[in-house]
């Protein structure tokens, strides 16, 4: 019970924090990102919780490879950031954009199949 309240106010802030740098200025590819980077931290800690959970194979095999589909994003966005800040705006090239969305959709179907993870064993 602990655990899951633990999880649910860590969710619950970092979506507050995102709510918050976004509202700040909604314009701001700073914010933006920061905001994205809020949401993604605050699935991936909902989902990696799930993961850890005691059920089935199958269930948890699931909610493992939900983890690294929610992940995906996270290198993208943090690059991304680090092009922004402290500018709030940046350019990219059209050849880098559809370079980080095939990379980032590549990764994120990598993450569904049975490539990255095959199976999951139960330990007791």
């Amino acid at each position: 019970m602990v655990k899951s309240l633990i999880v649910a106010v860590t969710a619950l802030a970092n979506i507050s924090i995102a709510a918050l740098v976004y509202r700040k200025n909604p314009k701001s590819a700073t914010h933006k990102l920061l905001a994205s980077l809020s949401i993604v931290t605050a699935l991936w800690t909902v989902t990696n919780y799930l993961a850890l959970l005691p059920g089935t194979e199958t269930i948890r095999l699931f909610w493992v490879r939900a983890v690294m589909l929610i992940t995906t994003p996270y290198g993208t966005i943090i690059w991304l950031l680090s092009k922004a800040f402290p500018n709030n705006i940046f350019k990219l090239s059209k050849r880098t954009i559809i370079s980080l969305t095939a990379f980032n959709l590549t990764t994120a179907a990598m993450a569904l199949s049975p490539f990255m993870f095959t199976d999951l064993k139960n330990l007791s």
